[in-house]
């Protein structure tokens, strides 16, 4: 698909009206001297095409990457969580804090969790590199009570990942039980 725009802003561009005409004194074209040139240009700007594409392609995958690491540590920590980690889930907060009552709202407090059920919405990113460095999810959980009771909560985490270890950690939290 990026192949196709740069190739139609390529076309775009040697169509542009703003060209200069030759004047009356030199009307011969110099690419018309030398008739391997226009084959010359022509194979270095498929070239730079192709180049330019395995670029964007390799840049894609990275993005991609990129997103499915946070949304694992995202549930890693969840999971460490609802297990009763909560010194291992710990750790997967920046400067290893713990978050604040508000942040979760009780979603750590929480007496005889049987089942921690996590749906992730698209990840969004905070910042505008090609490849994230900050991002929010925005998150559902359901949570399995013993006897038989579930409560629900909604909200979302913020990751960044950390320039020196290359992980992600998160960063704030928003979540807060769903009253039905």
């Amino acid at each position: 698909m990026r192949t196709v725009a740069l190739l139609v802003c390529t076309a775009l561009l040697g169509a542009c009206s703003c060209q200069r005409q030759p004047t009356g004194e030199s009307t011969a074209s110099p690419m018309r001297e030398q008739p391997g040139a226009t084959a010359t240009s022509s194979a270095s700007s498929d070239g730079a095409l192709a180049q330019a594409g395995a670029v964007a392609a390799r840049t894609d995958a990275q993005r991609a990457q990129a997103i499915r690491d946070a949304v694992d540590t995202l549930h890693g920590y969840l999971r460490e969580l609802g297990s009763g980690q909560l010194d291992q889930a710990e750790k997967r907060w920046a400067y290893q804090r713990s978050p604040s009552v508000n942040e979760e709202a009780g979603l750590r407090s929480l007496d005889g969790l049987t089942a921690l059920r996590i749906d992730n919405g698209t990840p969004k990113p905070l910042d505008t590199e090609a490849v994230p460095a900050y991002l929010e999810i925005p998150v559902q959980l359901r949570a399995s009570m013993e006897g038989g009771g579930t409560l629900r909560f909604h909200g979302w985490y913020r990751l960044r990942n950390d320039p020196v270890t290359t992980r992600w950690e998160l960063t704030a939290a928003s979540v807060s039980p769903v009253i039905r």
